[in-house]
């Protein structure tokens, strides 16, 4: 690949914000850090979501199949990762994440 080309295919896939896609073909981009969010392990992103849908503990619990003290250790690992206090501080971050 000619450097042109590289430059070009990189900018466009920092444009369309995948960082991950340009560095899994080798391609070096100028981008800040992933977001906290990127921390989140697959089962943070679940309890998320349903925050940010607006459900409370003991729904996420019952939507999970999981109890409500694992939904608080997860919302509270959530709020450690995303370094805030409040779940509306939270959702605000986990809504205008730019990516993911």
């Amino acid at each position: 690949m000619k450097l042109a080309d590289h430059d070009r295919l990189a900018s466009v896939l920092v444009r369309a914000n995948d960082v991950g896609l340009a560095h899994r073909y080798g391609l070096m981009v100028d981008r800040e850090p992933p977001p906290q969010t990127a921390r989140l392990t697959p089962r943070e992103i679940e309890v998320m979501d349903l925050v940010a849908a607006g459900l409370l503990n003991h729904e996420i619990a019952q939507t999970l199949f999981i109890t409500e003290s694992t939904v608080k250790a997860h919302v509270r690992h959530v709020y450690e990762k995303l370094e805030v206090r409040v779940r509306s501080e939270a959702v605000a971050k986990w809504l205008t994440r730019p990516y993911g």
